[in-house]
């Protein structure tokens, strides 16, 4: 019988929907269940650009529950996406987006996921423009 490859399962949870202080009890939740990785989510990011002691208090939380983030959700939203058209925002944007991925790489991720932004290239019908920023956005990383 054919091996089959593994890869392994990273799970993704609303932790926007919960107080920080139920986190420990939901990662040992995915624990008891057999989850191994979890996902660090755009929520979980927006809160370590603010507060610096969100980080050091999820990295207690992982130890705590033995639990790992192996993935990463970046950052998403009409002000987030690579494809912004406020020309204004966009270097904020890049930083912030090269902070959440030193987060990320921080507390173990192996992949950071972004969003090109499709909104505005279908609303707008701005294809072109949107692939212009997407390029622009590749290079300043």
């Amino acid at each position: 019988m054919k091996q089959h490859a593994t890869v392994p399962l990273s799970y993704f949870y609303a932790w926007n929907k919960i107080p920080f202080e139920m986190f420990p009890n939901m990662m040992r939740e995915f624990q008891d269940n057999g989850a191994k990785h979890l996902v660090i989510t755009d929520f979980m990011l927006e809160n370590m650009i603010r507060d610096p002691h969100y980080l050091l208090s999820l990295r207690k939380h992982m130890f705590d529950t033995k639990m790992e983030f192996f993935e990463c959700h970046g950052l998403w939203s009409r002000g987030n996406d690579m494809v912004c058209i406020d020309k204004c925002r966009r270097p904020g944007l890049i930083a912030d987006h090269k902070l959440a991925m030193s987060y990320a790489a921080e507390l173990g991720c192996k992949t950071y996921v972004m969003h090109i932004g499709a909104y505005e290239s279908v609303f707008f019908s701005t294809l072109q423009l949107s692939l212009l920023l997407f390029y622009a956005f590749l290079s300043a990383l």
